[in-house]
């Protein structure tokens, strides 16, 4: 086996083994904590045996290691971890290929196979376990407020008008939905989630409107506020799509165009309706 792959192997052995280890450090519970610490074990395991043939020692990535750190604390442990495992499957398929030359790498494969499985069981934080109301919050804000805030573009054509109409919407929004939510958990005999489930949606609802109403506030053209709306929308889109396909392991894709297109088409909609009452009503602003 050429030596450079077996150092990128060992490497990357390394990071892992570092990474799981101090991962396991901002576990909550016990038996989490001592999951991860078994499999930073074996991570090191894996090291070895790599180090064995290379006869070299190697750095554990750095880039990687902050990364890997920094999504934990931004985003969550499952988030961190699931990006982890989704590079170690793609180290799977590469061990495979020299896994006839020596019995200990098929060893590994099924090491890491039972990583997987472990992990899998594992990872339900209360982000992941309350993911369904935010993404329900999130498909309402982006599309209602996308809209609303086209239909006011061209119905006031005043930028502070505009802004003050979307965050009025917003908040009445934001209650009317958190409250939707509750009463949706209730009723489906979920009175321990339902509390916080209600609270994630309004939360998730208002941050949102805040963030698509703020060109308004900094833009006195309302049509160039309005293109940074739409262009903070896709964005906003692109990241959350990006961070559920990650947690669901979902084609990330299909959903993201999904959004994309029903928030846009619900804007040009929304846009025209608000030229047409303009012009009916006569409003002359």
């Amino acid at each position: 086996m050429d030596q450079s792959i077996v150092l990128n192997f060992q490497k990357k052995e390394l990071t892992g083994y570092k990474l799981y280890l101090r991962l396991s450090r901002q576990a909550k519970t016990a038996e989490r904590r001592e999951a991860l610490e078994k499999i930073a074990t074996d991570e090191k395991k894996h090291h070895d045996f790599w180090a064995s043939l290379s006869k070299s020692k190697v750095t554990a990535n750095r880039c990687e290691t902050f990364w890997v750190l920094l999504l934990s604390h931004t985003l969550g442990l499952s988030f961190a971890i699931k990006s982890m495992e989704n590079e170690e499957r793609r180290s799977q398929h590469i061990y495979k290929e020299y896994a006839k030359e020596n019995p200990e790498i098929e060893k590994i494969i099924k090491e890491e196979r039972e990583h997987e499985e472990k992990l899998v069981h594992l990872l339900k934080e209360t982000k992941i376990h309350f993911i369904g109301a935010i993404v329900l919050s999130l498909n309402d804000s982006l599309v209602e407020l996308t809209g609303a805030l086209a239909g006011f573009t061209l119905a006031f054509q005043e930028t502070n008008l505009i802004a003050l109409a979307g965050l009025v919407t917003g908040f009445s929004a934001t209650f009317s939905l958190s409250a939707s939510e509750y009463l949706s958990q209730k009723a489906e005999q979920k009175s321990r989630t339902a509390l916080r489930s209600g609270i994630y949606t309004g939360i998730t609802y208002i941050i949102t409107a805040i963030i698509l109403t703020l060109p308004f506030f900094i833009f006195t053209n309302p049509y160039v506020a309005l293109g940074a709306t739409i262009l903070l929308a896709i964005l906003i889109i692109f990241l959350f799509n990006y961070y559920i396909s990650v947690v669901r392991e979902v084609p990330f894709k299909r959903k993201f165009w999904e959004m994309v297109i029903l928030s846009l088409c619900v804007a040009l909609i929304s846009f025209i309706i608000g030229y047409i009452i303009r012009e009916l009503l006569g409003v002359s602003i």
